[in-house]
């Protein structure tokens, strides 16, 4: 099973503008491929820009399309994804208040940790969204040990209660 907590980051001044920089640099790809529209499957980011516009091309359930993907400028382009190996996570504070989240090519992160991380949860993703209050981390867990649901019921006259 997989899930997401988010926790507010409390970065460095280093940390932060390397962040920026970041996104900043995310930003001009997901803009320039958006307008190039070639070779998309190289970055994650031209990954963002395909589904943007497939969104637009395919519409909604009811059929209607949505309007289209539009260049993002800095204040609407905030999140930066981060995914695969070299996450380490510590928790050596006193009080377990905060969570050290060691980033490639960042360093450990500061995270004020509200809500304890359950045990076996393995760390596969890593989003970093800056807000109006502070920049925000978001860390998706991938637990092998929860059993996934299954719909195995189907309803019938049976096995169903309801007003009728």
């Amino acid at each position: 099973m997989k899930y997401t907590y988010q926790y507010k980051a409390l970065p460095s001044t280093e940390q932060k503008l390397e962040l920026n920089v970041w996104v900043r640099t995310c930003q001009y790809w997901y803009n320039r491929q958006l307008g190039d529209r070639f070779d998309w499957w190289e970055r994650k980011v031209c990954q963002r820009a395909e589904l943007a516009f497939e969104r637009f091309l395919a519409g909604d359930s009811s059929g209607n399309r949505s309007g289209k993907p539009r260049f993002k400028s800095q204040s609407r382009y905030r999140s930066l994804v981060v995914e695969g190996a070299g996450f380490d996570l510590h928790s050596c504070s006193i009080g377990g208040k905060y969570l050290y989240i060691k980033v490639p090519k960042i360093g450990l992160v500061k995270v004020r940790s509200h809500r304890h991380l359950p045990n076996g949860g393995i760390l596969k993703q890593l989003q970093f969204i800056k807000k109006n209050d502070g920049l925000f981390v978001n860390l998706r867990l991938e637990d092998s040990s929860v059993p996934v649901c299954s719909d195995d019921i189907i309803p019938t006259w049976d096995n169903s209660l309801g007003i009728s």
